[in-house]
């Protein structure tokens, strides 16, 4: 998890200009669905999704963002 104490501060700095990165493509955040990997995992994708078109990343943050909220919504109605 990217606030972890075991996020390495590389790891954090990486995370940081990627979202900044994201931000100046894209107009906004990178939306990564991270449930269960570190912050290593998540630089990959981010990454690989800097180089995206905004329509795609549109699409994939919006996909992203619908999985987010089910998995909340499961845990509410848990």
């Amino acid at each position: 998890r990217v606030g972890s104490p075991q996020t390495s501060k590389e790891n954090w700095e990486a995370i940081s200009a990627g979202k900044r990165g994201s931000l100046a493509k894209f107009g906004f955040c990178c939306l990564i669905y991270a449930t269960g990997k570190a912050a290593p995992e998540m630089l990959s994708p981010l990454q690989k999704r800097l180089l995206s078109n905004p329509d795609n990343e549109r699409n994939v943050a919006a996909d992203g963002q619908i999985r987010i909220t089910h998995k909340r919504l499961e845990k509410l109605c848990r």
